[in-house]
Parts: structure tokens; sequence; C-alpha cells
């Protein structure tokens, strides 16, 4: 082999390294904002999560207490008590 030969597969080569790693680079970057986009995500939906669970929990205690209501209501007007509104 001439040197000019060894010298063209050089430049060759570390050309194709350069191509290779801002490929690497950029396919990293893509990975990098995807994986940042999906954790934005991740956060939005477990804080509407934790919203959807303090609304469960106030619908579960206004079930509670207007379950508890219509029982007395029911126990009273078993007893024959009337409320003022009634007729």
């Amino acid at each position: 082999m001439t040197l000019e030969k060894l010298k063209r597969i050089a430049a060759a080569a570390s050309s194709s390294a350069i191509i290779l790693l801002v490929v690497l680079i950029a396919i990293m970057i893509s990975q990098m904002t995807t994986i940042y986009g999906k954790k934005a995500k991740i956060d939005q939906l477990n804080e509407e999560i934790k919203q959807l669970e303090q609304q469960q929990e106030e619908l579960n205690d206004n079930i509670d207490i207007w379950i508890s209501e219509w029982k007395i209501e029911e126990r009273a007007r078993q007893l024959n008590y009337i409320f003022p509104d009634d007729k």
C-alpha cells in the first residue's frame, strides 16, 4: 500500500466515525426529549389521579351523609314523626 492510499483510508474512517458519532448524538437527543415528554405526561397523570381520588373521597363522604340522613328520615317516618314542612 502506498502512503496516499493509507491517507485516504484514514480520512474515510475518520469521516465515517464522525458521521456515526453525529447520528448517535442525534438519536440520543431525540430519545432524551421523548423521555422528558413522557415523564411530564406521567407527572400530569399522577396529579390528575390525586385529584380524582380526592373527588372520590368527597363523593363517598357525601354518599355516607346522604345514606345516614336518609336512614334517619326513614326511621322517623316509621315512628310517625313528621317534619314541619310535611303535610
